[in-house]
């Protein structure tokens, strides 16, 4: 959740500073406590939030009319299989400016897509769809992670305090970059 704050907390993607952040937040494929997850983004004030489901097999979210008239795309979903248009339609974001926040499960998603782990920073290891998790995999809660911000002057980070500190983390051994820009 703290990724979350980062990335839309006291920032603002729109021209001006008068207008709200377009939030389109993607969702489906795990269970999560939903009504505490979606209070973060209703009672911010600064976004406009718009919802949407990812279908059963396949990432749907991204079939939709206006995908790039958003500001900032929030990705908490679990899904496996992208198509290739699909695919095209997610990369149309990065053309059109649209900024990416991944959260959690989304780690897990489109795990037979190299550019997915390129862009998000890192992947959870499968080897076999018939044997979904390798014996390496797993995770860890309340793992304290060094956090520092690298890029003070970015959008995302631009009047952020934070000295360097830790924040708590599931995850011990996927494949996580730790750099960040």
């Amino acid at each position: 959740m703290f990724l979350l704050i980062l990335g839309i907390g006291g920032t603002v993607f729109a021209a001006e500073k008068s207008e709200k952040v377009k939030v389109l937040l993607i969702t489906g494929g795990h269970a999560f406590e939903e009504a505490q997850f979606f209070k973060v983004f209703k009672e911010n004030q600064d976004i406009t939030l718009t919802t949407a489901v990812q279908g059963r097999t396949d990432a749907t979210a991204y079939e939709r009319d206006g995908l790039t008239n958003f500001d900032v795309v929030v990705l908490y979903d679990f899904r496996k299989n992208i198509t290739a248009e699909e695919k095209a339609k997610f990369m149309s974001l990065f053309d059109k400016g649209v900024g990416l926040v991944v959260l959690h499960h989304a780690l897990i998603a489109y795990p037979f897509w190299p550019e997915y782990e390129h862009i998000i920073g890192g992947k959870y290891p499968e080897t076999d769809p018939k044997n979904p998790v390798t014996e390496q995999a797993g995770y860890q809660h309340d793992v304290e992670v060094p956090v520092v911000i690298v890029a003070k002057d970015h959008p995302i980070t631009a009047g952020l305090r934070i000295s360097p500190s830790t924040m708590k983390s599931t995850g011990d051994s996927t494949r996580n970059r730790t750099s960040s820009h």
